[in-house]
């Protein structure tokens, strides 16, 4: 995939798995120079690039789900956000099966730049990032978690419970809710229960599905933090 100035190639090597992802300047064709190479875990499987625009680049990556790379410094490249489709393995659970299932490929060039996203086990996500969205968007779809402000949640994978750590004063929170892969919200705590809880939540998983779930920690501002966990009974 070439950003849109033609400087910058992202490209990719789907067989034998594990191969990092490549990008480079042929700004000057006849002088094609490989910049840097780079991956988000040694095993992880890129193999399918979609670059937006002269900033971000979508990666689909199997068993490590979608990934946004800036691409900007394309010397220094920068996962700014990501979305792991497949929980069965992958970074997620430190162990890769190299069978090609997972996060098969992407489309992120609708108008309301809401992405499509296929996974090859667990089938059609709707996606979206406030790094590459419209102002306005009226589809309701979960977020892709960036890397700063993560949310820690223990045991994970769970099996019945979650313990979740505050990373601040309890009283500086005004919601914490839980969100299924298809966006709709399972669980919310309000303030009051959050303070109650001081630095620790433990939620109860009882009657939730297996599968992946996102944490929204929220203050009167909006998301301050996030988080995700796989519930497996």
């Amino acid at each position: 995939a070439l950003t849109p100035d033609g400087k910058t190639l992202v490209f990719m090597d789907e067989v034998p798995a594990g191969l990092p992802i490549k990008i480079a300047n042929v700004s000057n064709l006849s002088n094609i120079q490989v910049l840097n190479t780079f991956n988000q875990f040694s095993s992880t499987t890129p193999h399918n690039p979609f670059v937006v625009n002269n900033q971000y680049c979508f990666a689909s990556c199997y068993e490590d789900g979608l990934q946004l790379y800036d691409i900007s410094t394309p010397q220094n490249p920068v996962l700014a956000g990501y979305f792991d489709t497949y929980y069965q393995s992958g970074g997620n659970t430190g162990t890769w099966n190299n069978d090609y299932n997972g996060q098969w490929g992407c489309y992120p060039f609708f108008p309301s730049k809401v992405i499509f996203a296929l996974d090859r086990y667990n089938g059609i996500f709707l996606l979206k990032t406030h790094l590459y969205q419209n102002p306005v968007n009226t589809v309701s779809v979960p977020e892709l978690q960036t890397k700063e402000s993560e949310l820690k949640a223990f045991p994970n994978p769970s099996s019945g419970h979650l313990n979740i750590v505050l990373p601040d004063k309890s009283d500086s929170y005004s919601s914490l809710s839980v969100y299924d892969s298809r966006g709709a919200e399972v669980q919310k705590l309000n303030s009051e229960q959050i303070k109650s809880a001081n630095s620790a939540i433990t939620l109860s998983l009882k009657g939730i599905e297996p599968g992946i779930y996102f944490l929204k920690l929220n203050s009167e501002n909006g998301p301050v933090y996030s988080g995700k966990f796989i519930f497996q009974p």
